[in-house]
């Protein structure tokens, strides 16, 4: 959360998701997603900035399966 809270201050700062970008070593697009979350927040349209529960799924490995058929 306090690396929100610098995005948007600098954004305040700077006002230029480029530079805030380059500043912070993240994405424009990471930049602009941020603040963009923020201000749904400010004016109510979501409840939260950032998810609570973040379920990540990842697939099975190639090489896993290809190493167990030829028993490695």
């Amino acid at each position: 959360m306090a690396d929100i809270r610098r995005i948007v201050d600098m954004y305040e700062l700077y006002g230029s998701y480029k530079k805030v970008a380059r500043e912070l070593s993240i994405s424009p697009n990471t930049a602009k997603k941020h603040l963009r979350r923020v201000k749904d927040a400010q004016e109510g349209t979501t409840d939260e900035i950032l998810p609570k529960i973040r379920k990540i799924i990842q697939p099975p490995c190639v090489r896993d399966s290809v190493a167990a058929r030829r028993g490695w």
